[in-house]
């Protein structure tokens, strides 16, 4: 698959990798849309990849950073344990990826997950992978509103019934179906 990759500070290449496969939790999205946000151009231009690849554990190949943490598209295939998604939905996937189970993420704060969270990376390729899928990925709806996911975040699904949405200012349970896709 072709691939939009940082191999150092200031400079991407699209190059061919080999299209990921879903592990346990996990799920491959096949890219409609994709996004640059303000966020990969510090990643670009801010943190060296050795840094990265330090703090989040897989997301620098040899090649260099996978970009992008902001996509939508088709579920392309489903690791063992997932079971909110299936072949054919479409879907996006959130840019902070929690465990689900972790305090943190009980509480619904991802983005200091304890249990193996991170930055979502990969989203400026034919495919990516969406780490505990389950958790971390809404299904977007086929209207004239889907076609603008890629500028939404979905709201992470809390990690067990009752779960609080209050930690989230901008959310609440009023507004706000659990995994549901956020509109600005």
């Amino acid at each position: 698959m072709r691939a939009c990759v940082k191999p150092a500070n200031g400079k991407v290449e699209i190059i061919d990798i080999p299209t990921p496969e879903p592990g346990p939790c996990e799920m491959i999205v096949k890219t409609s849309m994709a996004t640059v946000c303000g966020s990969d151009m510090h990643f670009l231009d801010e943190f060296p990849n050795e840094m990265l690849g330090a703090l989040f554990v897989g997301s620098v190949l040899p090649q260099g950073l996978l970009m992008g943490h902001e996509g939508v598209g088709t579920v392309h295939a489903v690791g063992e344990g997932v079971s909110r998604f299936r072949e054919g939905d479409r879907v996006m996937a959130s840019c902070l990826v929690g465990c689900g189970k972790c305090r943190e993420c009980m509480t619904v704060d991802h983005s200091v997950c304890t249990g193996g969270g991170r930055v979502l990376f990969g989203c400026q390729a034919e495919y990516y992978k969406v780490p505990f899928a389950d958790v971390n990925a809404a299904k977007v709806p086929d209207s004239p509103r889907g076609r603008w996911a890629c500028a939404q975040q979905p709201a992470p699904a809390p990690a067990a019934a009752g779960s609080s949405l209050r930690s989230i200012p901008f959310l609440s349970a009023s507004r706000c179906r659990s995994g549901s896709v956020r509109m600005w």
